[in-house]
């Protein structure tokens, strides 16, 4: 078996491969995670009229998606830096499209999609850390990063509208919601095929090469995949009924669980590491301690091999904490306005799916604008604090200017939604490019997976969050037949608007705790300050 993939390997010469070709299939395969999201929204009308089903249920075939896509990526992200990005992105890729397959074939059991739909997720969670990995092991430490990270930027908000599109298209065909599945088992099969034949390859990190599998740590790992679930199912019950023992009992668990599975790792396992190494540094004289170092030194347990799935290094990148905060929060003020522009065309105005997905496009048109004009040297002259908070700031306007909506008024699309839509999404890539670039960028090769894994499952959790607010405030809804019916729904998407500007100033401030920096790859003026004072002090203690 190993002698055929070998020969498969070499049909086409390493010396004939293109990184870039490599790459854009890399984006081209990791979209269908977002194009299955933005599509599930769509053909949720259609899976309920096939199986003939009530809506909660009919919701879970993306509930189970995303429940196990969030909940999976963050050890995704470690597999990735464990097992290397090609090999987990071709295998991610693939199963991931038959799975889609089958859920397409499916004719009259919807808890089987279901099940199905969640063992997607959890193999669709592997794309995206292992294309952070492949972009940092074809362009880290070049000029040419900052282009592949614009282009994940420009794949990222835009996948979820043209899935959007897609899934409203094939819910108005005889093909139904089973095209959006055909199309991901195509899509999916094609890049995974072609990549295996001629991806360039993607160099393991010399960190990496030390980390197996066997030396993972299994129940932090498991801890912190139970606690997520757990709390990604209890928001989305309770995007149906806060009052069911399903919605509230679920969240509070989860959230013990990984403070304790954090715990673990980054104050019990990590001291120990730390104790080991301090250990191993000292000069004793042959005493009695020496003998506790030797044997500390000589024979550590199996703590100190433990490969942790968030090591205490990633806290120590520039503006981590601010940032994961941040992005959390701006997770959930997008996908509420994302969901309150589709829903308020279907309900209110009587839109049908793909007519409300192309209301929903200036949004995605503005996050893509965004990241195509992204002028990094422009920001940093600026100064960066500045414009992601000012960035943030008028979003907050814009998010206000869109909650003056009404049917009543005529052409309200035109007057309170293409504009304001266009401009928050492209403000929000101001913030994604600034916060992917001085975070991705100053993260080390070995922990490329396991932090774009970690961001990913926070913003899968703010998503979760953003859809069972705006499930919670609007109530269970239909499309509008009467006037009285219709102005009702009209208060409550009212309700939902003051909602997403709330959050999104809840953004800005927790960017005014943001360190400025230079540059994406220059240290903060603290950091400069704190390694000016140590030369100084080293230079004083030569002299002396």
């Amino acid at each position: 078996m190993n002698s055929l993939h070998t020969r498969l390997q070499e049909l086409v010469p390493v010396s004939r491969r293109n990184k870039h070709l490599s790459f854009f299939l890399v984006l081209l395969g990791a979209s269908l995670d977002n194009i299955n999201v933005g599509g599930s929204l769509a053909i949720a009308s259609s899976v309920e009229r096939h199986f003939n089903t009530d809506s909660p249920t009919a919701s879970w075939a993306l509930s189970a998606y995303a429940l196990t896509l969030g909940s999976f990526i963050i050890l995704a992200g470690k597999l990735t830096d464990i097992l290397g990005p090609k090999r987990v992105f071709l295998i991610g890729c693939q199963c991931s499209a038959i799975l889609a397959l089958i859920c397409a074939v499916i004719e009259n059991e919807i808890i089987v999609l279901i099940v199905f739909r969640a063992l997607q997720g959890t193999l669709a969670s592997v794309l995206i850390p292992s294309m952070f990995a492949v972009a940092h092991a074809y362009y880290g430490g070049t000029d040419n990063m900052r282009i592949a990270l614009t282009m994940v930027m420009v794949m990222l908000t835009s996948s979820s509208g043209v899935g959007l599109v897609i899934g409203g298209a094939f819910s108005l065909t005889n093909v139904g919601y089973k095209g959006l599945y055909y199309f991901t088992f195509a899509l999916g099969t094609a890049v995974a095929v072609t990549l295996y034949f001629i991806m360039y390859p993607a160099d393991t990190n010399v960190n990496s090469k030390n980390m197996h599998l066997k030396n993972l740590d299994f129940p932090g790992t498991f801890m912190i995949i139970v606690g997520v679930l757990l709390v990604i199912l209890g928001l989305t019950e309770g995007g149906e009924s806060w009052k069911k023992p399903a919605a509230y009992v679920p969240i509070p668990v989860g959230f013990v669980i990984i403070l304790f599975a954090l715990y673990f790792e980054l104050v019990y396992i990590q001291n120990y590491k730390d104790k080991v190494d301090s250990l191993r540094q000292e000069t004793l004289p042959t005493t009695q301690t020496d003998e506790r170092l030797v044997t500390t030194h000589e024979q550590p347990d199996w703590r100190y091999d433990i490969l942790m799935i968030l090591p205490r290094e990633a806290f120590k990148i520039t503006n981590f904490i601010v940032f994961v905060l941040s992005m959390s929060l701006l997770y959930v003020s997008f996908i509420i306005s994302f969901a309150l522009e589709v829903q308020y065309s279907q309900i209110i105005v009587g839109d049908n799916n793909l007519i409300a997905a192309l209301k929903s496009l200036p949004l995605t048109l503005g996050l893509t604008t965004g990241a195509l004009l992204n002028k990094e040297r422009l920001i940093y002259k600026v100064g960066m604090k500045r414009v992601i908070v000012g960035a943030m700031a008028a979003n907050v306007g814009f998010a206000v200017w869109t909650s003056y909506r009404d049917y009543t008024v005529k052409n309200n699309f035109w007057k309170f939604s293409l504009v304001p839509m266009f401009l928050f999404g492209f403000f929000i890539n101001t913030f994604f490019g600034i916060y992917i670039n001085a975070l991705m960028r100053r993260t080390p090769g070995h922990l490329q997976g396991t932090v774009s894994g970690f961001l990913q499952t926070c913003g899968q959790v703010g998503i979760c969050v953003g859809n069972a607010l705006v499930a919670t405030v609007l109530g269970v809804i239909t499309p509008a037949t009467t006037e009285t019916i219709r102005e009702q729904y009209n208060q409550r998407f009212k309700h939902a608007f003051i909602m997403m500007y709330s959050v999104q100033a809840a953004v800005v401030a927790v960017l005014l705790f943001v360190k400025d920096q230079k540059s994406a790859d220059a240290p903060t003026e603290e950091e400069s300050s704190e390694k000016e004072a140590e030369e100084e002090q080293t230079s004083s203690e030569a002299v002396a």
